[in-house]
């Protein structure tokens, strides 16, 4: 396959080699099958109209901040920009960025490399494992969290535009998105005062680390049911438990919804030196909200652009738009003029003068086409 552009998942529009970009990691909000929101693992799973609470988290959630470069053909990010952001990832997952990119990308990784295969001594190590499927020496951590990163493409002037503007039109909602951002940023040194430190980190219990010995420790409680394969996964999340408690006041303070299975502020060491990246986040959420839109992996762009259908398409809908707009804000106009009258004139006692004004507004309204009821 030759080279190939990709998508900004914000619009669509293709992103080309050498154009600036964010990539962001993203993880399942609650449900791993892709196709159904609501978890579902056959046929449509779910129909009608998608009704979710939590905007544009609905179906996925970022695990970290964007990480900024550009577009580097075939998928792949190029001139990453070095951040506090790409230290906490390469710190949480024991690799360089790049490789967790890699895992994020293809999950080849796990399948022919780290996830243990049948011991037979043949041409490979295992049967059924590559080498040249090895990404960071396999010395990755947290490896139920990088099985289910993802990622997405942003075209660096989209991102950047929702994160430093604000669409919302209602008063209401602009004072109260206001106040709970401040609220987030306030708490941020809280967080750090509340998470839990560790100088020597324990080692993370992986499928490799399992022995009889620990099988049979926990037959006790294994379900009857359970494949060998299930009992396996559920042996690795009991040796891997950490006390969550610490951060339960804290889930309903950022953006990650509390339905979220992995929450970057709990796992990560977000604090205050992060304050304008939660900002932008935060507001380009928002705004993702204000335009219907959800976060989600971008599509393959093919090998040719779509910048003519873009521009032919939008100059289309905006001046659609445009006309709605100026009929809804005419018909809006309207009905404030006919209130205010009527909340006025009842205030005038003669009858014959009441009749009097309402006759010479409406007739000097609809000189210019526009009519009030004022009845």
């Amino acid at each position: 396959m030759g080279s190939f552009y990709s998508t900004c998942s914000i619009t669509d529009l293709c992103i080309t080699d050498g154009d600036p970009m964010y990539m962001q990691l993203i993880v399942p909000t609650w449900v791993t099958n892709p196709y159904s929101i609501d978890g579902e693992q056959i046929d449509c799973g779910e129909k009608g109209l998608r009704v979710s609470n939590e905007g544009p988290l609905a179906e996925f959630i970022p695990f970290g901040f964007p990480i900024e470069g550009y577009y580097d053909d075939y998928g792949n990010i190029g001139g990453i920009v070095r951040n506090r952001n790409i230290e906490m990832l390469e710190k949480y997952f024991g690799i360089p960025i790049d490789d967790i990119i890699s895992c994020a990308t293809d999950d080849r990784w796990y399948k022919y490399s780290y996830l243990p295969g049948v011991i037979e001594k043949k041409e490979e190590e295992y049967k059924g494992q590559f080498k040249g499927w090895t990404v960071g020496e396999n010395k990755m951590k947290h490896i139920g969290i990088l099985k289910k990163l993802t990622v997405t493409y942003f075209r660096k002037e989209h991102y950047d535009f929702l994160a430093e503007n604000n669409l919302e039109t209602e008063s209401y909602y602009v004072k109260e998105n206001d106040k709970r951002l401040k609220k987030m940023i306030d708490s941020l040194k809280l967080l750090e005062e509340k998470r839990p430190s560790s100088k020597v980190e324990k080692p993370e219990f992986t499928i490799n680390d399992i022995t009889n010995e620990i099988r049979t420790r926990y037959q006790v409680i294994r379900n009857t049911r359970d494949s060998n394969e299930k009992f396996d996964k559920m042996i690795i999340a009991m040796e891997n438990f950490k006390d969550g408690s610490w951060f339960r006041n804290f889930q309903y303070v950022f953006y990650i919804p509390s339905i979220a299975k992995i929450d970057m502020f709990q796992l990560l060491p977000i604090g205050v030196e992060d304050s304008k990246e939660v900002e932008r986040q935060y507001s380009f959420i928002m705004n993702m909200r204000n335009l219907y839109k959800v976060i989600r992996p971008s599509y393959y762009g093919s090998q040719e652009d779509n910048f003519t259908a873009y521009t032919k398409f939008h100059e289309m809908s905006v001046n659609l738009v445009n006309d709605i707009a100026i009929e809804k804000k005419v018909d809006n106009s309207l009905s404030d003029i006919g209130w205010i009258l009527k909340e006025n004139l009842k205030k005038i006692d003669n009858p014959e003068l009441v009749e009097k004004i309402k006759n010479e507004i409406t007739a000097g309204l609809e000189e210019y086409g526009y009519k009030i009821k004022l009845k």
